[in-house]
């Protein structure tokens, strides 16, 4: 799908990234390792597109919904049961190794306990 939105690397006040949804722009901190700006970013497209599907962007209902998607289409169950087992579910070489971040591999982790 193409979204047609301008990304932008510069330093940013707080957290790794913004869209902003009036103009189309998704900002990202331009000091990012390669695991938070993918991350990141996906988590930012993913707000634009709740955003084109009618969704009022920022409330915390609809933060938790965009944290738990980038989660889910960062990481696949396959590749994460191997780390987990290669890692003994040590999160900081498990995240490193699926190319995500912390957070990411946490809130991964959440959507698991939901389904068990």
């Amino acid at each position: 799908m193409r979204m047609g939105l301008l990304i932008i690397e510069q330093p940013l006040a707080r957290g790794n990234g913004l869209y902003d949804s009036r103009h189309g722009v998704i900002y990202l901190h331009d000091g990012l390792s390669p695991n938070q700006r993918l991350c990141a970013l996906q988590h930012e497209i993913i707000h634009a597109e709740h955003h084109r599907r009618g969704m009022q962007v920022g409330t915390l209902r609809e933060e938790r919904l965009t944290r738990k998607e980038t989660a889910l289409r960062l990481i696949s169950q396959a590749d994460y049961a191997t780390v987990e087992q290669m890692y003994e579910a040590d999160v900081w070489h498990m995240a490193g190794e699926l190319g995500v971040t912390v957070q990411v591999l946490e809130d991964y982790r959440q959507q698991l306990s939901i389904l068990i």
